[in-house]
């Protein structure tokens, strides 16, 4: 999923951020990748949310190890991006929004854009399908990568493929392009 090149640009990214920075994590699973990807920086408060209260334990765990002020929720981040309490330098959200709806894609990107200080960052992560693609299309040719992932037992690549075909509904490209800008993100994309 080119996650360490997507790192790379992220950095690159964070690199003149001003510190100390409030962090605002949605989706952020046990918060390693956020955590990795501002090493060496100073911040004033990370927030993470998360479904899965397993994964916000290992945050926990994490974050206790780093001394960093931190607040952890567990919930939909279509609820929790509005009650997040003023706003954050950087709003970091990786492969969360494809497994919303079109319209929850679209609220939680303008709840966003509210939830961005002047000057700060909001980098999203996540996969989209091609103009025109239908979900189906995408789908199927998605799977085909599932053939290279030979680490995984053919029955882990069955429940991958069975988890992608029931929860992602990943944006076209364009679609979220213009949802972005309507919110009033200027954006910088790297595909």
């Amino acid at each position: 999923m080119r996650h360490a090149e997507i790192a790379a640009e992220i950095r690159e990214a964070v690199a003149g951020i001003r510190e100390p920075i409030k962090v605002l994590d949605a989706g952020c699973g046990d918060a390693t990748v956020t955590l990795g990807l501002l090493q060496g920086k100073q911040i004033a408060l990370y927030t993470g949310i998360d479904l899965s209260a397993p994964a916000l334990e290992l945050a926990a765990a994490s974050l206790q190890d780093g001394y960093i002020p931190y607040t952890l929720e567990e919930g939909a981040i279509e609820v929790r991006i509005p009650a997040y309490e003023g706003t954050c330098d950087l709003l970091h959200m990786s492969f969360v929004l494809h497994h919303l709806t079109d319209a929850l894609k679209e609220q939680v990107i303008h709840q966003c854009a509210a939830k961005v200080s002047t000057g700060g960052l909001f980098i999203l992560v996540d996969v989209f399908r091609k103009e025109g693609q239908t979900r189906e299309a995408y789908l199927d040719s998605y799977m085909q990568r599932l053939n290279d992932w030979n680490e995984l037992a053919p029955q882990e690549k069955i429940d991958v493929e069975t988890h992608i075909r029931s929860f992602d509904f990943p944006a076209d490209y364009h679609t979220m392009l213009k949802w972005l800008k309507e919110a009033g993100f200027a954006c910088v994309i790297k595909t």
